[in-house]
């Protein structure tokens, strides 16, 4: 018979002074904690405890036992504290977005993180330039595209799609392509990157070099030269969702979806995952499921 139970009664009911309070403190009756430290008793052949008068009274083989249960109790008490203290997310958590992505999803987050895991002390990193997380100690990393680095553990979150935007105003001033062919003879706002601008990859297939005065290597950037009504903008779906939300920019070709990038979060190769990092993992993929398409 498992000794540990009645073992634990018998402890509890010297340190409370008597079977009714230590009773009362696990939510038992005092019958029931004095039939544990009899059975106790009957498994050791000797008795522990004397029964009457005022509280509880211990014979010399009682206090022995005592003595030294309480120890291990204690020790055991120890170690269960310091392993949940273990895996309770603590401390300085490390993580780099790119920039459109943080900006538009990770942010706005933050706040319900911050409250869910008051231990963790959040460090933000947002950067469209790669970020090794071996090299440069980062816990966590979000990538958008097809990653290929064996080092890194990989969970998919999402994809990350990109549609033509124009403001009313612009619209209304220089007609609305029906396919992505017409976007040729359009004003286009372009993304550049090493000081070149960057082909829009057309839905229908093929590629067109966006022409306007407008270029820029920041989609916030873009964005906003589209609101002013300043060209045709190939933006990411979330950068742009809430301005065709509140009828700022239209979506257009909205039948020529892309099929996108896939969004990962990432992290280092490893035995055991941080609590910290399991944390940041497991929130921002139940986010995904809602707001970010698979």
């Amino acid at each position: 018979m498992d000794p540990w139970p009645n073992l634990r009664a018998f402890v509890r009911s010297v340190r409370a002074g008597s079977f009714s309070a230590a009773a009362r403190e696990a939510g038992m009756t005092p019958s029931a904690f004095s039939k544990l430290v009899s059975k106790l008793e009957a498994q050791l052949g000797v008795r522990l405890v004397v029964r009457g008068g005022q509280g509880l009274a211990l014979t010399s083989e009682g206090q022995e036992l005592y003595e030294r249960v309480r120890r291990a109790f204690d020790d055991l008490d120890e170690a269960m504290v310091r392993v949940t203290q273990a895996t309770t997310p603590r401390g300085l958590l490390r993580a780099s977005v790119p920039l459109d992505l943080g900006r538009a999803w990770v942010l706005p987050r933050l706040s319900a993180f911050a409250g869910a895991y008051p231990e963790l002390e959040l460090e933000v990193g947002l950067t469209d330039r790669y970020v090794d997380p071996l090299s440069e100690q980062v816990d966590v990393v979000v990538r958008v595209g097809h990653v290929d680095d064996g080092r890194l553990v990989l969970r998919r979150i999402g994809r990350l799609r990109r549609q033509f935007y124009a403001a009313p105003s612009y619209l209304e001033a220089r007609g609305t392509p029906q396919t992505p062919e017409a976007l040729a003879g359009h004003t286009g706002l372009a993304y550049v990157r090493n000081g070149l601008r960057v082909p829009w990859e057309l839905p229908s297939g093929g590629r067109l070099l966006p022409r306007g005065p407008i270029a820029a290597d920041s989609n916030e950037t873009l964005r906003a030269a589209a609101l002013d009504g300043l060209g045709i903008a190939h933006l990411p779906e979330i950068v742009a969702e809430e301005d065709v939300r509140r009828g700022r920019l239209v979506c257009l070709l909205s039948e020529f979806r892309e099929e996108g990038l896939p969004i990962h979060i990432a992290f280092p190769q490893g035995r055991l995952l941080p609590p910290r990092v399991r944390a940041f993992v497991d929130f921002f993929s139940e986010a995904a499921r809602s707001t970010l398409l698979v």
